[in-house]
């Protein structure tokens, strides 16, 4: 499940005004979810934009890890999510429309009690170790959610997908194209062949 993991922690200095800010704007939070998100934001606008350079150094240090630094086109979108005590869980879900291989989660102030979990095929249900700082990297296709907060404190994390815009290899190009937010189209071409034909002109 997890194909990737680190631990870095941020400063309570650091959040306490991003959490703050997040709370303040009305659009961060709706009823139907019962938990805020900056995901509902422009992303001018999110507040956690401001750890942008954590996150690149985090995902280059991931992506090179997993064979795909140099030779990919990547981008990474990312929020934060609050959930407050008593607030709403996120029922089981995955991130993967078409172009996301890759999606993580930065666990930056988790509860005593687990609340992420991934689940299977027979609906078994895994909670990985999610301690103060924990980043990990699961595939987007993998179906997880999160169990109501009934804790005395708020849980937040910051949960991202690695999108492929284009990839290759010593033998193929992938590309992909994103038409409308129903429909994505990728195009895999075969480099010798390619190459070939350009050595003709």
């Amino acid at each position: 499940m997890i194909i990737w993991k680190t631990n870095k922690t941020i400063p309570k200095d650091t959040i306490d005004p991003i959490v703050s800010d997040i709370k303040k704007d009305d659009r961060s939070f709706r009823k139907e979810e019962n938990f805020y998100s900056s995901y509902h934001l422009p992303v001018k606008d999110r507040p956690e934009e401001k750890l942008s350079p954590l996150y690149n150094d985090i995902i280059l240090e991931g992506v090179t890890k997993l064979g795909l630094s140099g030779r990919s086109d990547l981008t990474v979108p990312y929020w934060m999510q609050i959930y407050e005590k008593g607030g709403g869980g996120h029922g089981f879900h995955m991130h993967f429309t078409g172009q996301e291989i890759i999606s993580w989660v930065h666990f930056i102030r988790p509860t005593s009690k687990k609340c992420f979990y991934f689940i299977d095929g027979t609906g078994h249900q895994t909670y990985p170790h999610q301690h103060e700082g924990d980043f990990i990297m699961f595939p987007s296709w993998m179906m997880h959610g999160v169990d109501p907060n009934t804790e005395d404190e708020d849980r937040c994390v910051v949960a991202g997908n690695i999108i492929v815009n284009k990839i290759d290899s010593p033998r193929l190009v992938s590309t992909s194209y994103l038409v409308n937010e129903n429909i994505t189209l990728w195009e895999t071409k075969i480099v010798d062949n390619i190459q070939k034909e350009e050595s003709k002109k």
